[in-house]
């Protein structure tokens, strides 16, 4: 719990602030999961902190939450290409989504901070559990390959490829 309260903080994913009594608060929850190695022993014990987009009103704490779904059959060509070129793959951050509105959540339990127990949390990132957290992470994944100037291909939108000199795709 304490690693995953640690990224979060380092993520910068929420700002401490007074209660604010106009404002819906998300409640969340820790989930517990463990993790086994290849001959079935234990590897690792993790935790995760999930907000509960049950308590979260459309229109107020949420407005879109489509995001498009990438084709397996694309997913498994470009782990092919990764491991044909002995590349990494470096585990992505579900949570570094920007909120495109005022969300607050309740602070995590285990980790209150001592006199400011009437804190919430501002939430400055997505969360696993928010409605919008898988539109957020894909708007920040697209604006970055935008920003690197490749392209969305027409028949997966999930698919962005560079082609210097080329924006026909």
């Amino acid at each position: 719990m304490k690693s995953e309260f640690d990224t979060l903080l380092n993520n910068e994913t929420w700002k401490l602030v007074p209660y604010p009594s106009y404002r819906n608060i998300i409640g969340n929850k820790w989930v517990f999961r463990i993790k086994y190695n290849s001959n079935g022993n234990i590897k690792k014990y993790k935790s995760k902190l999930i907000a509960k987009g049950i308590a979260q009103k459309h229109g107020i704490d949420y407005t879109k939450t489509f995001s498009l779904v990438a084709k397996m059959s694309i997913v498994r060509l470009i782990i092919a290409i990764i491991a044909a070129q002995n590349w990494k793959i470096f585990k992505s951050i579900f949570l570094n989504g920007n909120l495109d509105v005022e969300l607050y959540i309740h602070q995590p339990k285990g980790f209150i901070i001592r006199e400011k127990e009437i804190f919430v949390c501002k939430l400055r990132k997505s969360l696993y559990g928010l409605k919008q957290a898988p539109r957020a992470w894909y708007e920040k994944n697209s604006q970055y390959f935008k920003s690197f100037r490749f392209s969305r291909c027409y028949t997966d939108t999930n698919l962005y490829i560079f082609n210097e000199g080329n924006d026909l795709i």
